[in-house]
């Protein structure tokens, strides 16, 4: 049985949504000995949480970073996930960018070589961040959608979507009682092309192997005008609140 309270926050960063900035919002609001956001691959993450001594994890109240969903079951007490998503295409023309911009990143030098189109290699990021099946060889099923949505259904506190950021901040502030402040801006830069001028090859090829993630954005987008979810929301807050 669940704990009558809840005893934190895991923020779920799925890569190039605009996290970066929320990470610094984290660190304004929690203390240094009550969070955990280490620079970790997400298929590090679970690893590196077993390793924390049993102390450090019992005086958690918010761990972010990279992850698979599933890592509350690693933490004691009771957890809440947040996340951010985003429009598929505008997020891998992001990644695109960054891995371009990045010098050191593996990807750099075949990034500076090809074309978005030929760049593009993953499917569904974000379905299976939140579905916690991972980086799993094949393509991602589509059951693993429907375990993604569930996840939110039963797990998720909140959950935003890139182009709405600044809501997002502002409402999970108020929501876990934390002043309302401008959203800091780091890890921003200019998309390589934003999306009416991605080309046609390359707007097929990323829509046509992301066609779950942009079901469970358009899900996600569709949260902010469901009154049973913003119901929903107001109750896990108070529980929050309260612990």
């Amino acid at each position: 049985m669940k704990p009558a309270t809840e005893t934190g926050i895991v923020f779920l960063h799925v890569p190039k949504t605009g996290g970066t900035s929320l990470r610094r919002l984290f660190e304004l609001n929690v203390p240094e000995e009550a969070r955990h956001m280490p620079a970790t691959r997400a298929a590090d993450y679970a690893r590196e949480l077993r390793g924390l001594a049993p102390e450090r994890k019992a005086a958690l109240r918010l761990v972010a970073g990279h992850m698979f969903f599933g890592v509350h079951e690693l933490l004691p007490g009771g957890w809440r996930y947040v996340t951010v998503l985003r429009d598929p295409v505008d997020r891998c023309v992001s990644l695109y960018g960054y891995v371009r911009r990045q010098s050191e990143h593996p990807d750099h030098a075949r990034a500076k070589s090809c074309r978005l189109e030929e760049f593009e290699r993953g499917d569904n990021t974000a379905t299976r961040f939140i579905s916690g099946i991972g980086f799993t060889p094949g393509p991602c099923p589509r059951s693993a959608l429907d375990t993604a949505r569930a996840n939110i259904e039963q797990h998720f506190l909140l959950v935003g979507v890139t182009e709405r950021l600044d809501d997002f901040a502002a409402t999970l502030c108020q929501r876990l009682g934390w002043p309302l402040q401008p959203l800091p801006r780091e890890n921003i830069a200019p998309l390589v092309s934003r999306l009416g001028r991605v080309s046609a090859v390359a707007r097929e090829v990323i829509e046509s192997t992301n066609r779950l993630d942009t079901e469970l954005y358009r899900y996600a987008r569709s949260l902010w005008s469901n009154e049973a979810w913003l119901r929903r929301l107001a109750r896990r807050s108070a529980l929050w609140l309260h612990r």
